[in-house]
C-alpha cells in the first residue's frame, strides 16, 4: 500500500485492524492503529475518514473506561460528522456519548444528548 501509495486502502486496513482487537477487548492495540489512521489520513488531507476514525477511538476509550477523553473524542467526532452531514454516523455518536453520561452521571448532558438524538432521528426516519 506505501508504493502504490494506496493511502485510504492503508487507513482501512488499519481500521480493520483496530476493529479486530477492538472484538478482542485489547483497546490499547486497537487504539495505537487509529492513531495511525487518523495521523494519516490529516497528512494526506483524507478528511473523509477523519470522523469515523474519531468515532471508533472513543468507542474504544468508552470501552476502556476512559470516559473524559470518550467524551472529548465523541465530540470530535461529531463536529466532523456534521461537517460531512452524515447524520447516520451523528446518530450513533450521539446514542454513544449519551451512554457516557449516563455513565458518569452527568444526567443534564445526557437529558441534552437525548433530545438531539430523538430530533435527528425523527428527522431521518420520518
Amino acid at each position: 500500500l506505501n508504493k502504490a501509495k494506496a493511502y485510504e486502502g492503508k487507513i482501512f486496513a488499519w481500521e480493520m485492524l483496530a476493529e479486530i482487537y477492538f472484538k478482542q477487548n485489547k483497546f490499547t492495540e486497537a487504539q495505537w492503529f487509529l492513531l495511525q489512521a487518523r495521523d494519516l489520513a490529516n497528512a494526506k488531507k483524507l478528511s473523509s475518514e477523519l470522523a469515523e476514525i474519531e468515532y471508533l477511538l472513543a468507542s474504544s476509550k468508552q470501552k476502556d473506561g476512559n470516559y473524559k477523553v470518550a467524551i472529548k473524542e465523541f465530540v470530535q467526532a461529531a463536529e466532523l460528522a456534521s461537517d460531512e452531514n452524515n447524520k447516520q454516523l451523528s446518530l450513533a455518536i450521539l446514542d454513544k456519548l449519551g451512554e457516557v453520561y449516563l455513565v458518569l452521571k452527568d444526567y443534564p448532558a445526557a437529558d441534552q444528548t437525548y433530545k438531539a438524538y430523538t430530533q435527528l432521528k425523527n428527522e431521518l426516519y420520518n
